[in-house]
């Protein structure tokens, strides 16, 4: 009994350390803008937007294709399951649902971890063990300000982007497969019920998901690569440890706000 006392204390005692670290960089990537500067914001915004062009812009083909995939798949399973009970008016509620409080930030931030989080890692990993790292530090750079934050920023302007992106194409994906697979009902009546259906509600666990989640993805995936010493046989071993974290904290954390929703916020 002990043991699995010491067992689960010394876990707890891991994961509140693990967010704690991941606070204070947080609050040091913000801290860029007010505090001095080793490196010019020029060059930081120039990181930033690359980071924004590989994590976003790269990411636009596939991301369109999963969500066409994603939005003409469950309007057409919902509506035709909606249809034998006439209950085709809530086709509106179920999209916004299912897709855009729900799998919009879970699919991006599948797609992102997966191509973004990984390439992070290793990039950050493969500069330690390069001793990039120690050189920038020895010349008096500091490693928030030129690695940490401006991926940090990028990422997160991506994530939101690209969430959206896949709301918009999901919503067209699903008109176009209830149109050509359907034919059950008209443009005003597809659109109206979702536009009826948004609420406040969904536009903030939207953003708070997506800005919280793609925050989390980018300082777990740099935090990982920062933590190789010396051996290039850890860069995979941290890329791994990145997309697992990654996806765990972000599942996690969609889960709560998924709860707060339904439990305080007068979700439907």
């Amino acid at each position: 009994m002990n043991r699995v006392a010491q067992y689960f204390g010394s876990g707890l005692f891991s994961l509140l350390s693990y967010i704690h670290h991941l606070s204070i960089l947080t609050y040091l990537c913000f801290r860029v803008f007010w505090g001095k500067r080793d490196v010019g914001l020029r060059d930081i915004l120039r990181v930033v937007l690359m980071q924004v062009y590989f994590t976003g812009v790269q990411a636009l083909p596939l991301i369109a294709v999963l969500a066409l995939l994603v939005g003409g798949l469950v309007i057409i399973q919902s509506i035709s399951q909606l249809s034998k009970i006439g209950a085709g008016e809530t086709l509106g509620n179920l999209m916004v649902v299912i897709v855009i409080r729900e799998l919009s930030p879970l699919v991006t931030a599948f797609v992102i971890t997966a191509r973004s989080g990984t390439a992070i890692a290793s990039e950050v990993g493969n500069m330690k063990v390069n001793g990039e790292v120690d050189a920038l530090e020895s010349m008096g750079i500091s490693q928030i300000q030129y690695m940490v934050a401006p991926r940090f920023f990028g990422g997160v302007i991506a994530t939101i982007a690209l969430a959206f992106y896949f709301n918009v194409v999901a919503i067209l994906g699903g008109f176009v497969g209830a149109s050509f697979f359907l034919d059950v009902f008209s443009v005003d009546f597809y659109f109206s019920s979702i536009v009826d259906a948004l609420t406040i509600g969904d536009f903030s666990a939207f953003f708070i998901k997506n800005l919280v989640g793609g925050a989390m993805i980018f300082l777990i995936s740099v935090t990982h690569g920062l933590r190789v010493r010396g051996a290039s046989t850890e860069v995979p071993v941290a890329a791994i440890k990145a997309v697992v974290h990654s996806l765990i904290f972000f599942v996690s954390f969609n889960v709560m706000v998924t709860l707060f929703v339904y439990t305080w916020g007068g979700g439907t």
